[in-house]
This record gives structure tokens, sequence and C-alpha cells, in this order.
């Protein structure tokens, strides 16, 4: 998202928008990933409520 764009709960309606939208399918359970670093999406999930049920590394060969 563009900085400009940041803080005004874009993420947050998105992420409401689209959980409502699988779970009205059907969906039982819902899992998303993003960076740790991607901070602005990393709070939205936590206000949600979203755990976090693990971690992933990833390292590339020199």
């Amino acid at each position: 998202m563009l900085p400009e764009h940041r803080g005004r709960g874009y993420g947050s309606d998105l992420l409401a928008e689209c959980t409502h939208h699988l779970a009205a399918h059907g969906a039982e359970s819902v899992a998303a990933a993003t960076d740790q670093g991607n901070t602005p999406m990393v709070s939205p999930f936590a206000r949600a409520g979203y755990p976090v049920l693990g971690e992933r590394v990833h390292f590339a060969a020199g």
C-alpha cells in the first residue's frame, strides 16, 4: 500500500471483508500470512484476533 494511504484502516477493512466473504461461502477456517516486518498488515491480523500459529524463515543460497 502506498504510504499516503496507510493508517486509514483499509487493511483492517479488507481483511474483515475477505473473512466475511470466505465464511459466507462455507469456509470453516481461514489462514493468512504476511512478513513479520510488514507491520501495516501484522496489526490488522492481530486486531482481528488472528493467532500467530507459526513462523517461516527463507534462506537464499549465496
